[in-house]
């Protein structure tokens, strides 16, 4: 039961991208992005221990809305977003599939701990609309996915902690029930500086601000960023797995010959964010249902470094981030990695 509602879903996912291969002519290069987060590279297992997300992003659409169902089909539906019509804007289409794992910190109990989160897992689809200038980006995502057993988030871990044997968690009885997730999140970044020291080093400073609202999520957020490097991209610096943040990889979007000319990118960068919190299922509990529940904390913050390197038509990024405590009776702050590889086509 559970692999034919996740399969369904799968189904349900594609089907835009089927429609962009049939509709629409790839006039600029598509992304295809994995991003892995873990709190084993900072030797934790617990809180957010787990995220995986699958992302593609369309090449530009364009065409006659005439003449393209596919496009008839996007603006009949989007006409009203304020965004989607402005002038000099590119836009794309953006694709994800992810599960997130969320645990105590001890998972050796069997027991509920009343003080600690509960266990939750949610595995999640994401269909984007994306414009873009050389100094903006608006992203408008919705997303739908199943909190709970049928999330495959128990199967998930138990498997991959046999496998690199450790600890086996024991409390997944106790997990979150069944819920259907619905969300739609909005997102806006500008670059607020961009200048060069030299032919070759630069730096910018990007801000973002956002909000989500949902039965899974629902909260406002904004932050900073900075970048350093050599040959600096003209994107949007790397998105990471969390709530009020854009998910469209802009490598390769701006500039179709950029791979072709430049071998080699590397940058340093690190941001700010901050998060006003009126509703988090991991914390708060099902909607609908008797759950276990935890305080959470109606504010929180992450600072998060790291560095990307460009290699012709592929990115790799890595980055640590730290994030301060989401509920009342957390004992310390949270810490894990995020890696990111995303390939340009």
């Amino acid at each position: 039961m559970k692999l034919k509602i996740l399969l369904l879903l799968i189904i349900i996912g594609l089907l835009p991208l089927i429609a962009v291969a049939q509709d629409e002519k790839a006039v600029d290069s598509g992304v295809f992005s994995l991003y892995f987060e873990n709190d084993l590279f900072t030797g934790t297992d617990r809180q957010y221990t787990n995220g995986v997300r699958l992302n593609w992003v369309s090449s530009e659409l364009k065409g006659s809305r005439k003449n393209s169902r596919l496009t008839r089909r996007i603006y009949s539906i989007t006409k009203n977003f304020f965004f989607i019509n402005k002038r000099k804007f590119k836009h794309f289409i953006s694709i994800s599939i992810g599960q997130n794992i969320y645990t105590p910190d001890d998972i050796k109990f069997s027991e509920p701990i009343n003080e600690d989160r509960p266990y939750a897992g949610i595995t999640y689809f994401g269909a984007g609309f994306n414009s873009q200038s050389n100094s903006t980006l608006h992203s408008l995502e919705f997303d739908v996915g199943i909190v709970g057993p049928h999330s495959g988030a128990e199967e998930c871990q138990k498997i991959v902690h046999k496998i690199i044997g450790a600890t086996h968690p024991n409390g997944w009885a106790s997990q979150l029930k069944d819920e259907l997730g619905l969300g739609i999140t909005y997102d806006y970044k500008l670059k607020l500086l961009k200048s060069s020291i030299n032919q070759n080093f630069g730096y910018d400073l990007i801000m973002h601000m956002g909000g989500s609202l949902g039965n899974v999520y629902t909260g406002a957020g904004s932050g900073i960023e900075v970048r350093f490097g050599w040959k600096l991209p003209r994107d949007f610096g790397v998105s990471f797995i969390r709530p009020c943040s854009s998910r469209l990889d802009s490598i390769g979007k701006y500039h179709s010959n950029f791979f072709h000319h430049q071998q080699f990118r590397i940058h340093f960068f690190g941001s700010v964010d901050g998060q006003a919190v009126l509703r988090n299922i991991f914390l708060d509990g099902n909607t609908f249902q008797n759950s276990p529940r935890v305080d959470k904390k109606p504010f929180t913050a992450e600072i998060m470094t790291g560095m990307a390197i460009y290699i012709r038509h592929f990115r790799v990024s890595c980055a640590l981030v730290w994030q301060t405590k989401s509920f009342k009776t957390q004992r310390e702050n949270h810490v894990y990695g995020s890696i990111n590889l995303s390939h340009s086509y």
